[in-house]
């Protein structure tokens, strides 16, 4: 979910959904929709679409836990294992871009 509550997607997913934005937006005829072609999401190809911020997540929590209690100087704060972790991200497995967006016409609403 995004800020205001509505669904986000992977940019491949949200190329299947159908575009809620003016006749303009989407790709044409990408779609059948209760029998007429419709328009898809075009994804970051479109200017309404939206990236959501990476977070902190329980995978980021674990990799900090680990810096912090296995530095090579010993223990080191909470705030520089942070530090550490975010400028190392790919070494712990973690997203190093964005990979969940959302429309943000209407508040973000993909469907």
């Amino acid at each position: 979910m995004n800020s205001s509550g509505h669904p986000v997607y992977t940019e491949d997913v949200a190329k299947t959904v159908r575009c809620c934005g003016p006749d303009d937006c989407g790709k044409r005829g990408a779609v059948e929709i209760d029998g007429l072609m419709g328009r898809v999401c075009a994804g970051a190809g479109c200017m309404a679409w939206r990236w959501k911020p990476l977070m902190a997540d329980a995978a980021f929590a674990e990799a900090v836990k680990k810096v912090h209690d296995k530095c090579p100087e010993g223990p080191i704060t909470h705030a520089k294992a942070v530090a550490h972790v975010m400028a190392h991200k790919a070494d712990y497995g973690l997203p190093t871009v964005p990979y969940l967006g959302y429309c943000g016409l209407a508040g973000g609403f993909l469907t």
